[in-house]
């Protein structure tokens, strides 16, 4: 397979979003691990003073309202990696545009879900072809059908590498849900008070927040880069008809 660049020479590249998303940890440390020690909190205390008195139900719920604080995480690596300054406070600034952020979680679980009832593919398609809906919601201001539709442009023709990006992104997270679901049938014989279920929450966000953000935002970056350097210049990189 050829390896599609911009023309600038940037490649749209999966070991580049790997390599430049682990970069993001010396570029702005402080902002960065500050970042993921809160998310981590914030889960652990989720975990621990929520769904073990209150149950899954009222977790899952207080856990979707705090959804747009993980686009606030992606939107905090994305400033580290353009080179502006990245705060903590970012977590919480998207906060703004909760309504639109929420509308387009909810649409691409169910776009998401609804495909791999199906099929498994189509939910795969879908999965990697909006990725970055919520991410542009944010960045870009747009709505949410402006947002599906970016993120669609950007991700066309990528979707391989961001299949492994959201493989990648995602196994460590769910190799610890399949832990805490063992232990809580008792297949595991792991003591469950709410100082495992913190440490269960926090281990789970150490594990799914780093490359949600870290890979996600470079990912990003370099796809809408391209796609505008693409659209910009289309005699240079069209390919002829067939």
């Amino acid at each position: 397979m050829e390896e599609n660049r911009e023309p600038s020479g940037n490649p749209a590249s999966f070991f580049l979003w790997i390599k430049d998303g682990f970069g993001l940890l010396r570029k702005a440390p402080g902002a960065v691990i500050g970042g993921i020690l809160i998310l981590c909190l914030v889960e652990g205390g989720i975990e621990a003073m929520v769904v073990f008195p209150h149950g899954d139900v009222v977790g899952m719920i207080l856990s979707l309202l705090f959804t747009p604080a993980y686009v606030g995480w992606m939107i905090l690596c994305l400033k580290a990696y353009r080179g502006e300054n990245p705060a903590i406070t970012d977590l919480f600034g998207v906060y703004a545009k909760f309504a639109p952020l929420m509308a387009a979680f909810i649409l691409y679980l169910l776009m998401v879900i609804g495909g791999s009832l199906l099929f498994l593919a189509p939910g795969f398609i879908l999965a990697t072809k909006f990725m970055f809906a919520g991410l542009a919601v944010a960045d870009r201001n747009l709505n949410v059908a402006g947002a599906f539709r970016f993120s669609d442009s950007i991700a066309r023709g990528h979707k391989w590498k961001l299949f492994a990006l959201l493989v990648l992104s995602a196994a460590p997270g769910i190799a610890l849900m399949i832990f805490a679901q063992l232990n809580e049938y008792r297949v595991l014989e792991t003591p469950w008070h709410p100082y495992y279920n913190f440490a269960s929450g926090f281990a789970s966000g150490l594990l799914f927040n780093p490359p949600m953000g870290l890979f996600y935002a470079t990912a990003y970056e370099n796809l809408w880069k391209r796609h505008e350097a693409l659209v910009a210049v289309p005699t240079a990189t069209a390919a002829p008809d067939a």
